[in-house]
């Protein structure tokens, strides 16, 4: 660009430094950032803000303090994204007082922080798992005369339920509503989906009713949430009736309420009316994902209806999807059963050229699918193939083999088996020599 005579502006700079930095190359992005000046460029606003927030989101903070400083030596004052950037970079290594300062900072420059300003923050902090420093920022919020809103609560309760934490989820939810905050939808849905991932359907349910008294309609996200937490706990009846309830309110049903319904009726063994359901919303024209397919194949397999599984399995492309590893997994393990081993081979070579990459667990399932029907020679084919992927071979399937080849009836087939799996003639040798030795030194034992 240089060469050809064009002098770069503020906004290529910005570009260049910028993908450098989210390449995580920040050297070379500070270096290209320096190289402005050879330019007669002065770096603006926008330049420095874009390195600070780079810097402080690869942890480099007291560098992104450093050029901070310099910024306003320069004399470019610092905006509200630049602010932003830096406190939440200072939050994330525990310098609490520092952010404080910079808040102060930014009300003596005339900018005033906001609720917003602070709940970008905490979201942010509370979606990388850094709940408490999420909660001292609420506090800071306080102390300088910005009120918490619901928005600011909601991603706290989202970090503690997604630690498992669901009692504090509940202890924050019960503390924004004492200082007269109304929860928003999100709100409840957010601490309801931690209830329910807890197995406090009953906590849900109640939550559920106080949302519906307190005047907020729950949408479709909602009734997910409770309905799979439902048909989780096995309360099928209650499911039921809750999607009644669903219909009744005017709600409309998606694709992923759907998928929960069929999922649970297949998982209570009313295989026939989940069935029934998927002809009806295929009729209704509603456009179905392949989970919904892959439900729906794996229960017909599990209760021996291979023609109807099949037939779905065949119409998949016909409806613009494409199966996932899960599906032809579900497939694979059920030609393997029935001792379709040829077809099995070509399914997974279909597989294959249509661009589904096995992974890991699909290949021990079918490796330990193999041993148990004691096809030694094809098992040792579909081992290589995790060993060409390098993946590991779980402990179930080494136990497996392990167990398979102390019998003697399989110690002939272990040369079937990749080289690195020979150690099992040996393991079986040590075996049986310790198992001799034991018998001989009990024989030689003096009886009274």
């Amino acid at each position: 660009m240089v060469e050809n005579g064009l002098s770069p502006d503020h906004h290529i700079f910005n570009i260049f430094f910028s993908a450098y930095a989210k390449c995580g190359m920040i050297d070379k992005a500070m270096d290209i950032f320096n190289k402005m000046r050879q330019h007669g460029l002065s770096p603006n606003v926008v330049n420095y803000g874009a390195l600070i927030d780079a810097l402080c989101k690869l942890g480099r903070v007291d560098d992104a303090e450093v050029k901070f400083n310099q910024m306003i030596n320069e004399g470019v004052t610092p905006n509200i994204v630049v602010f932003n950037s830096l406190v939440y970079g200072l939050c994330t290594v525990d310098k609490w007082e520092r952010a404080e300062e910079l808040v102060y900072e930014m009300l003596d420059q005339g900018i005033c922080p906001n609720a917003v300003f602070f709940n970008t923050l905490i979201c942010n902090l509370c979606n990388v798992g850094r709940v408490m420093e999420g909660r001292r920022l609420i506090d800071l919020m306080e102390h300088v005369g910005v009120r918490p809103d619901a928005f600011s609560y909601t991603p706290l309760i989202s970090g503690y339920c997604l630690a498992g934490r669901t009692d504090e989820a509940e202890k924050v939810f019960d503390g924004m509503v004492s200082i007269g905050l109304s929860p928003t939808e999100v709100t409840y849905n957010t601490l309801l989906h931690g209830y329910c991932s807890a197995s406090r359907i009953d906590d849900a349910y109640c939550l559920f009713r106080e949302m519906l008294r307190k005047g907020v309609t729950p949408g479709v996200v909602t009734y997910n949430t409770i309905l799979h937490g439902l048909f989780q706990t096995k309360r099928f009846s209650e499911a039921k009736e809750l999607y009644l309830n669903m219909i009744n309110s005017g709600t409309k049903c998606d694709i992923y309420t759907y998928n929960i319904i069929l999922n649970g009726l297949c998982k209570s063994n009313c295989v026939d009316e989940a069935f029934k359901m998927f002809q009806s919303l295929c009729s209704k024209g509603l456009q179905l994902n392949i989970i919904t397919f892959t439900i729906m194949i794996g229960a017909l397999l599990k209760g021996g209806r291979k023609e109807d599984a099949m037939d779905l399995f065949a119409a998949i492309p016909a409806n613009g999807l494409v199966p996932n590893v899960v599906t032809y997994r579900l497939v694979a393990e059920n030609l393997i059963e029935e001792g379709s081993l040829e077809e099995f081979d070509s399914l997974f070579s279909a597989m294959e050229k249509n661009g589904t990459a096995p992974n890991s667990q699909m290949l021990n399932a079918l490796v330990r699918r193999l041993l148990h029907r004691g096809d030694i020679s094809r098992a040792g084919a579909y081992l290589s193939k995790l060993d060409e992927r390098n993946f590991s071979v779980e402990a179930s399937t080494t136990s497996l083999l392990i167990s398979i080849f102390t019998s003697d009836e399989y110690q002939h087939h272990a040369k079937s088996l990749p080289e690195k799996y020979h150690f099992l003639n040996e393991a079986n040798r040590i075996v049986s020599y310790s198992q001799a030795k034991n018998r001989r030194f009990v024989g030689n034992i003096p009886h009274d």
